[in-house]
C-alpha cells in the first residue's frame, strides 16, 4: 500500500506573498482648505500694505511739515523724529506730537505738535532754551541755603503758555529775564525742590520754614508774576514724605499758615 507523505510547503503560495509584500503607500490627498487659508493670509497682508502705505506716507508729510514750521520760524535747521498721533478718540481733536532738536545742538531736545487736520503747529522749544539758562542759576542759589546730602532733586519748568497755539516768538530767542518782562501775564514759573532728612525736629522744621520762604523770595525777584513752587520732604526715621506748596495758599490760608499745615500731616508714605 502506497504511503502518504505530506508536504511543508505552503498550499497557497501565491496568497502568502501578497500577504508579505507591503502595501503602497496612499497618496495624500490636499484639502481645498490650506488654500483657503493662504489665500485669506495673503488678503489680510495686502489689506494692511493698502492701509499702511497711505498712513506711512501721511506721517511723513506731517514730518516734513513740522520741520519746515521750525526752521521758518527760528531760521535755523531741526531734526524732527517720527510723529506719534495722541488725545484722539470720537468726537475728540488729537494732536501729532514729535521730539526735535536743533541740528546744532542734539542736547536741546523739545516737542513740536501740530493739531489733528489742521494747519496748526506749536512747540516747546523757547521752555528748554530758558530752562537751561535759569536752572544754572537756581541750583546755584539752593546751593547757598542747602547742605549738599540734603538736597536731592530740583525740577524746573518755565515757559509762556499758549496751549496748542504757536508761541509768540521766533527768530533770535530772547533772555529769560527779557521774557519774563515782555510776557509776565502769560510766562509761568514753576518750581519743585526734593529733600531728605533724618528727622522732623523742631529745628529742622524751622529750617525749612525759613528756606521755604528765601527761595519764594528769590523767584519774585525774577519778576515772575505769578510762580508756583512747592518742596518735598522726606523723614527716614518715619519713612514719610510731607509737602508743601504755595497752590495751597489761598484767602484763608497764610504762608505761615500752609508750613504749619504741610510740616505737621504726611502727604504719603515713603521717602523718595
Amino acid at each position: 500500500m502506497p504511503t502518504k507523505t505530506t508536504s511543508n510547503k505552503p498550499k497557497n503560495k501565491r496568497s502568502n506573498l501578497q500577504k508579505a509584500r507591503p502595501k503602497a503607500p496612499t497618496p495624500k490627498k490636499t484639502g481645498t482648505s490650506k488654500y483657503i487659508f493662504i489665500g485669506l493670509a495673503a488678503l489680510v497682508v495686502l489689506g494692511g500694505l493698502m492701509w499702511w502705505l497711505p498712513k506711512k506716507g501721511e506721517v511723513m508729510d506731517i514730518q516734513k511739515n513740522m520741520e519746515t514750521y521750525l526752521e521758518d520760524k527760528y531760521n535755523k535747521d531741526f531734526v524732527v523724529g517720527e510723529p506719534k498721533l495722541t488725545g484722539a478718540g470720537i468726537g475728540i481733536t488729537g494732536s501729532w506730537r514729535a521730539g526735535a532738536y536743533p541740528k546744532d545742538d542734539k542736547n536741546l531736545a523739545f516737542e513740536v505738535g501740530k493739531v489733528e487736520e489742521e494747519q496748526r503747529f506749536f512747540d516747546d522749544y523757547t521752555s528748554y532754551v530758558w530752562h537751561r539758562e535759569e536752572l544754572p542759576k537756581v541750583e546755584g542759589f539752593l546751593s547757598t541755603i542747602y547742605e549738599e546730602e540734603r538736597l536731592k532733586r530740583v525740577s524746573l519748568h518755565v515757559g509762556i503758555n499758549t496751549g496748542q497755539e504757536p508761541g509768540p516768538i521766533s527768530g533770535t530767542i530772547p533772555s529769560i529775564d527779557t521774557a519774563i518782562r515782555d510776557y509776565n501775564d502769560r510766562f509761568y514759573y514753576q518750581l519743585g525742590v526734593s529733600l531728605n532728612v533724618k528727622s522732623l525736629s523742631t529745628e529742622v522744621k524751622s529750617d525749612i520754614r525759613n528756606q521755604f520762604t528765601e527761595i519764594l523770595g528769590f523767584i519774585n525777584a525774577r519778576g515772575v508774576k505769578d510762580p508756583s513752587f512747592g518742596i518735598g520732604v522726606g523723614v527716614e526715621d518715619e519713612g514719610m514724605t510731607y509737602s508743601c506748596s504755595t497752590s495751597d495758599i489761598s484767602d484763608n490760608v497764610s504762608l505761615e499758615k500752609m508750613l504749619d499745615n504741610c510740616l505737621s500731616h504726611p502727604s504719603k508714605k515713603g521717602v523718595k
